[in-house]
């Protein structure tokens, strides 16, 4: 061991060695300061020197993780690869050993207060996975993702288990700590990345789609289970710990604790103290406060702080708005500001030197295709026995090869056990970076659906007889284009005779916190999602708006829905909705909107996005609404009973099967069959 460095701050003293875990330093628990009449701690010396240190490797770590996003985005990488590659920038094969860079910026005697941070962040992040994690995705029923979930675990951990002794560095005294560890880690799939994935390549609706999400949440669960498992029974030297029973017995009860008293008793709070719909600060802090403190119960149990965050993120009542208000308030500060830290922390433990020690470049090429392989064979297997498609069942197998942030947690929990070493946990690492930067460009080559919409009939305005139900789908993005739709079906003549039955559909935009509510489409007026404050109310008055043409008329039917998609998908929800409704009229709002005088403004081209595709697609007549005054059109009318309403309806007819479609619903408006 190395004599403790000369500092200019001698109340931080540290002893510095290596060894097969790498750089271990070592800090005097006596601390030195004297400031005055004041020693110790009571100076507040260290935090005063330690402060502005990590303040830039805050800034650093930020800069260098936005740079590394910036870079890899493009490439349609997930954030994971840039993860790492922030990771690795600072590892001592890049810029670890640069005497600026390890003395002046990343110095030892501040690396604790540095992970201290880190940690924190963690715990946090492991909370928002909990909150975002929507457990009702996983139905019994679904025999598909539960056998390919625990299959693919399954063979994971036995092909985990005899890959790890391939590298020739496994110690003797930790291999049931290496294999297990080693195991879990490649065998966690990342739910948010997966979901980032499929949106990209326009899959989230696919039957595959579907099938990948709900198999990759599973794994997860079981993820978190195996990881408990080995906090519990392998302490720091990674040998078999005596304590193994009472942590397994402590963290089952509190299991429990979360399902049968933490999870009621937020649900009685909230439900007694929040009124009117409305989420105060005291509720958002005394979750964030029992993160916290869940963390410390479960880390007292010895099975790591991060369990009881993830416990109690899960505990949170999934229909409750506090959800959205936590990852609103938590989501871009922790990936955005804090997390960096972390990824700088498993890069410092990363050695790409160590890569090829005790090996050569063809077994480690083979323990990385077959880390690889491993997933996609067993799923392709079990699509055969489940009656799959065998391109659907290679691209699921692909998918569950997508890693992130819970996988650098496991090999950092073998790696504080010392159940890995350096080298294994940077043969883990960088097969990880190759097995993220594959997935997505796979499934672009080998699974792009070019199948378009399909549908055996197309409806139309004109098809309708006389005493026939008038079916229409309306499409609404904001609140400002209710009421234009709502004149203009207000005018369309429902009768008893042809009622008119309308299906209002709020098209919500998805954004990188809504993961967990990706599949949801919602059949009720006012929807139980995670949505943000702003959404929710949007939807609510949304909803009212066309249920109150439902009031004031006999011959008005009215169904509301939400549906959440990116811009690029959301024409399928639209045509798949109207195809299963067999409506003869989807109404579109223009994407430009009126401004004050009297011109259209700036265009949102996602909605211009939408509608073109949903032109191209659609299974019935489509009309586009440019809004230039219908919000004044009942002003003579009280109700939307069609009798007292004066109409005044003039239709251009130049010719074509666009135009005679126009003209049959003019005729229809005019009481005309």
């Amino acid at each position: 061991m190395a004599e403790p460095p000369t500092s200019d701050e001698p109340n931080i003293t540290y002893s510095l060695s290596t060894s097969r875990y790498g750089n271990i330093v070592c800090y005097n628990q006596t601390n030195e300061a004297l400031v005055g009449d004041y020693s110790g701690w009571q100076s507040a010396k260290s935090i005063e020197t330690a402060l502005p240190f990590f303040v830039m490797q805050l800034l650093i770590s930020n800069l260098s993780y936005g740079l590394m996003y910036s870079l890899t985005r493009p490439l349609h990488l997930p954030p994971f690869v840039a993860q790492i590659l922030c990771g690795l920038l600072f590892s001592p094969t890049v810029l670890g050993r640069n005497s600026i860079v390890l003395e002046k910026l990343f110095p030892y005697r501040y690396t604790m207060f540095m992970e201290t941070f880190a940690n924190l962040a963690l715990v946090y992040n492991m909370f928002l996975l909990g909150v975002g994690m929507d457990l009702r995705m996983i139905r019994i029923k679904q025999v598909k993702p539960m056998v390919i979930a625990i299959v693919g675990v399954v063979v994971a951990l036995l092909a985990g288990s005899g890959l790890y002794y391939f590298p020739g560095n496994g110690d003797p005294d930790t291999i049931l700590a290496g294999c297990l560890y080693w195991s879990v880690a490649l065998s966690c799939t990342n739910f948010p990345d997966l979901a980032r994935i499929l949106a990209d390549l326009k899959l989230l609706r696919s039957d595959m789609g579907h099938t990948a999400m709900s198999a990759s949440m599973i794994t997860d669960l079981c993820t978190w289970v195996l990881l408990v498992l080995g906090n519990a029974c392998f302490n720091k030297q990674g040998v078999w710990n005596d304590l193994m029973p009472c942590a397994l017995v402590s963290t089952i009860a509190f299991v429990f604790f979360c399902i049968y008293v933490i999870h009621p008793g937020i649900v009685w709070a909230f439900a007694n103290t929040v009124k009117g719909g409305h989420v105060g600060e005291n509720h958002v802090w005394f979750t964030l406060v029992g993160v916290v403190f869940c963390a410390l119960i479960t880390d007292a149990f010895g099975v790591n702080s991060i369990t009881g965050a993830f416990l109690f993120g899960l505990s949170i009542p999934h229909d409750h708005i506090i959800r959205n208000m936590i990852e609103e308030k938590l989501h871009d500060f922790l990936s955005g500001f804090l997390m960096p830290l972390f990824y700088v922390i498993c890069g410092f433990r990363v050695d790409l030197d160590y890569l090829l020690q005790n090996t050569t470049v063809g077994v480690l090429v083979f323990v990385i295709s077959s880390c690889f392989m491993v997933k996609i064979l067993s799923t392709v297997i079990c699509s055969l026995f489940l009656r799959m498609p065998l391109r659907d069942g290679f691209a699921v197998g692909a998918l569950m090869n997508t890693k992130g942030t819970m996988a650098l947690v496991v090999l950092n929990a073998g790696r504080d056990s010392k159940a890995l070493d350096v080298i294994l946990y940077t043969h883990m690492t960088f097969a990880f970076l190759v097995m993220s930067i594959v997935v997505q460009p796979l499934l672009t080559f080998t699974y792009t659906p070019n199948k378009k919409l399909t549908f055996y009939k197309y409806r139309t305005v004109q098809k309708l007889k006389g005493e026939e139900e008038f079916r229409v789908l309306t499409c609404v993005h904001v609140l400002g284009n209710v009421p234009g739709i709502t004149n203009l079906l207000h005018i369309s003549n429902p009768t008893k005779k042809s009622p008119l039955n309308i299906y209002a559909i709020h098209l919500v935009e998805l954004t990188g916190r809504t993961e967990a509510s990706l599949l949801i489409m919602h059949d009720e007026s006012k929807p139980k999602v995670n949505f943000s404050d702003r959404v929710r109310a949007e939807s609510e008055q949304i909803a009212e708006l066309f249920e109150g043409m439902e009031v004031n008329s006999d011959a008005v039917s009215v169904q509301t829905l939400t549906a959440v998609s990116p811009y690029a998908t959301m024409h399928e929800d639209i045509c798949t909705l109207a195809q299963d409704k067999q409506v003869s009229l989807i109404l579109l709002p223009y994407h430009k909107n009126l401004t004050p005088d009297g011109r259209l403004g700036e265009g949102n081209y996602g909605h211009e996005g939408v509608n073109q595709n949903v032109l191209r697609n659609a299974p019935c007549s489509v009309g586009v609404l440019v809004d230039r005054g219908m919000t004044t059109v009942r002003s003579e009318a009280s109700s939307f009973n069609a009798e007292t309403t004066k109409k005044e309806i003039a239709m251009l007819f130049i010719g074509g099967r666009d135009d005679r479609e126009a003209l049959a619903y003019a005729w229809r408006m005019v009481g005309q069959e």
